[in-house]
C-alpha cells in the first residue's frame, strides 16, 4: 500500500508532513482523506496564525534604556 501521509522531525527538531494524493483507495476512504488533509491544513493555518500574531505584538519591542543611579 502506498504511503500517504508521512510526518518526520527534521535535523533542527521541526516537524515535516508530506502528504500524497491516494489514488487505489476506496471513494469513501478518499473522501475521508481529503477531509483530514484539510483539517491538517487548518489546524498549520492557525499555527501560522499565532506565529505571525507572536511576531506582530513583539514588533514594538526592542532595545530599551534603562536609567543608572
Amino acid at each position: 500500500m502506498e504511503r500517504i501521509l508521512e510526518i518526520k522531525r527534521g535535523d533542527e527538531g521541526e516537524i515535516i508532513f508530506s502528504l500524497t494524493p491516494p489514488r487505489k483507495l476506496p471513494e469513501p476512504t478518499r473522501e475521508h482523506l481529503r477531509t483530514a488533509s484539510r483539517e491538517a491544513l487548518l489546524a498549520l493555518r492557525s499555527l501560522l496564525d499565532e506565529a505571525v500574531h507572536h511576531l506582530e505584538t513583539k514588533k514594538g519591542e526592542g532595545p530599551r534604556k534603562i536609567d543608572i543611579q
